[in-house]
């Protein structure tokens, strides 16, 4: 726009030159010729010069201001084409990101669809007893909670309210375990088809030397009736083992660990002079790259300046907690690859 300005000024300056111009011509040669009168002959003869330079101004301001009308008409269309692209690359914007919200919306109503199905899938058992309760127990723990020890024990046995036909043995397993063992043990017990439900669940933390662990009690029942299904018929559903994140009873911070304290600190394992080899859900496999010697850790077990905080089994990666110089620093090491610090606390 101010481009065009610009030019117009040009055009109109260009004009008014050019008159100025003509108009000293016309008084240099109407002086030089005495002021000759005003006859048809002379305005033949093309000597009327005060005419001829109006019209010729009046032309070129025609032009000037012809070619400034067709270049703003133009202007304003292009503009308004420009805008109208815009206003639809916004209306396809706004509505990918509509489709977009709609199919996060639809994956998430799926997840909660699936989670409330596998809640609702029970299946009445035909009849149970402390015996087949603890071996399916078991069962459960090796498949999703390897290395998990507990305590059993049958508390009461009685009537479901409401309906006679329905019968219960209520249970009590008690242990001190890895949050992760807890939280996969639980996760499968209520997604599973035979039909425990969960009364209550009670944890409370350990000292910090415990490294993450916690002693927990779950109270359970264990529902049957005559017209159920037996318990040795129902096969165990291959769910997705789910892990937590964040273990809210994992001491946070920790004094500086140094030579003199522990027992043999400096003979312990140091991650940084190490490879991991290979690992399960609950234990890694490292590789000392000096003596060859392979050092097999469970979640908790020392190393040099720190501990196995965690196992992140979806990506494959152990994760270790260092407190070399009073500051906890995360270490993740993956697969093959030296390990690599990740943050600090």
């Amino acid at each position: 726009m101010i481009t065009k300005l610009l030019i117009l000024g040009a055009g109109v300056l260009v004009v008014f030159v050019i008159a100025s111009i003509l108009m000293n011509k016309k008084k240099k040669e109407s002086s030089d010729g005495q002021g000759e009168e005003y006859t048809i002959a002379n305005y033949k003869m093309g000597k009327n010069y005060k005419n001829r330079n109006m019209i010729l101004l009046s032309l070129l301001l025609l032009a000037v201001g012809t070619w400034w009308f067709l270049s703003s008409r133009s202007l304003k269309k292009t503009t308004q084409a420009k805008t109208a692209r815009k206003a639809v690359l916004v209306a396809r914007e706004d509505s990918t990101h509509t489709q977009t919200m709609r199919l996060e919306g639809v994956e998430e109503q799926l997840i909660q669809i699936r989670w409330e199905d596998e809640l609702n899938n029970k299946i009445m058992m035909r009849n149970d007893s402390s015996t087949r309760s603890l071996e399916y127990f078991f069962k459960l723990a090796d498949h999703y909670a390897t290395y998990l020890h507990f305590d059993f024990g049958l508390s009461e046995s009685g009537v479901a309210e409401g309906d006679t036909l329905v019968r219960y043995n209520e249970y009590f397993i008690t242990a001190t375990a890895y949050m992760n063992q807890i939280f996969a043990f639980i996760d499968q017990l209520e997604r599973q088809a035979p039909f425990y439900s969960i009364e209550t669940v009670a944890f409370e933390s350990l000292p910090a030397d415990e490294r993450g662990k916690v002693k927990f009690s779950l109270q359970l029942r264990a529902y049957f009736t005559e017209n159920g299904t037996i318990i040795e018929k129902i096969d165990l559903e291959n769910y997705e083992r789910r892990l937590l994140t964040y273990n809210p009873f994992l001491p946070r911070l920790h004094s500086p660990i140094t030579p003199e304290e522990g027992d043999g600190i400096i003979s312990l394992f140091e991650i940084q002079n190490g490879r991991l080899i290979a690992l399960s859900i609950e234990r890694v496999f490292m590789k000392d790259s000096s003596s060859g010697i392979i050092h097999i850790f469970n979640i908790g077990d020392q190393v040099r300046y720190g501990y196995l905080e965690n196992i992140d089994w979806p990506n494959q990666q152990a994760v270790f907690r260092i407190n070399r110089f009073g500051i906890p620093e995360q270490v993740r090491v993956s697969l093959h690859e030296k390990p690599r610090p990740l943050q600090s606390d």
